[in-house]
């Protein structure tokens, strides 16, 4: 709160300013200065300025706090707020308990981790806020961290060991689980190759060669890939009951690609996240419409913003 205080003083500097450069207004020995209307310390002496003689004769006003503004310094200080609650529920009871009335943002980043902001006084930013941040659902980590947030229906490559990977180890998330039995056949294969020629409108086929299992012949095998496959994803934890999470349809594009390397004959898997905006757009508005039901306060899906005005002419020096 040194900074509001400051500001007074501030603001009654660039007064004297204007006092000392008229030469026909007869200066007072001292000018009270109180704390100013809506501060916590509305109407109490904050100091004086004291007219003073320098040791060449020139005339200037020192400032001299009052022992009551250095107190109320601290006492304002006290008010200002910045809890953070790990669950709806404490926020709720925090926000209900101190009775405000200040509206709920949803301050949310594309593809980020939200988070939910109640201001203490809508009209006084400096009183501070309550604050909660929405963690990502594990299961939305673990696909964006292999394939990325795509939000401008970019692409990743991936090889063919990290594409199984991927469908294999989560494979409870897919709309079709069969898709990763079929992948689960490039761990472990000697080699991939692919040619455009195997394509079909629905699907690419890429030929897996791989060892048997006696550790005989090498043994080689058609596997279709599909170029679409979808994933049921859960955006938000730690909001809904575990398990009550919403989830969302994501479809990702696949398309096998030739290698580019002369020396290495293996595809790779170039996956596109086709309605990431679309996912992350409903899941941040059921998010916005479960806290407003929850905590039965206007919730607002944005980011709060307030500051001090300062006229022209009457900043600091």
């Amino acid at each position: 709160m040194g900074s509001m205080f400051d500001g007074i003083v501030d603001v009654f500097r660039g007064a004297m300013g204007l006092v000392e450069a008229a030469a026909d207004i007869r200066r007072p020995n001292e000018i009270v200065v109180k704390f100013p209307p809506g501060s916590a310390a509305e109407g109490t002496e904050a100091g004086r300025y004291l007219l003073t003689r320098g040791p060449n004769g020139e005339l200037a006003y020192n400032w001299k706090p009052t022992g009551r503004a250095v107190d109320m310094m601290s006492a304002v200080s006290e008010q200002v707020v910045n809890h953070e609650f790990g669950n709806l529920a404490s926020l709720k009871e925090w926000c209900d308990g101190a009775s405000l009335n200040s509206p709920l943002f949803v301050d949310a980043k594309p593809f980020g981790e939200p988070v939910l902001r109640v201001a203490i006084d809508t009209k006084l930013a400096a009183a501070g806020q309550v604050s909660m941040k929405v963690p990502r659902h594990p299961i939305w980590k673990r696909w964006v961290g292999y394939l990325g947030n795509a939000a401008s229906a970019a692409s990743i490559d991936l090889t063919h060991e990290v594409f199984a990977d991927l469908l294999v180890d989560n494979a409870e998330d897919l709309a079709e689980p069969t898709i990763a039995s079929m992948i689960a056949t490039f761990r472990g294969a000697r080699s991939v190759t692919y040619e455009a020629s195997m394509d079909s409108a629905q699907s690419s086929s890429v030929r897996v060669e791989w060892k048997g299992a006696s550790g005989g012949e090498f043994r080689k095998t058609d596997v279709t890939v599909p170029r679409m496959f979808v994933v049921h994803l859960s955006a938000f934890g730690g909001i809904w009951p575990e398990g009550e999470e919403p989830k969302y349809a994501a479809r990702f594009r696949v398309r096998v690609m030739a290698s580019k390397k002369a020396d290495d004959a293996a595809p790779v898997f170039r996956i596109a996240w086709l309605n990431a905006l679309d996912v992350e757009a409903s899941a941040l508005a059921d998010l916005q419409a479960y806290v407003r039901t929850e905590t039965g306060r206007v919730t607002l899906l944005g980011t709060p913003s307030a500051q001090t005005f300062v006229p022209p002419g009457l900043g600091a020096e």
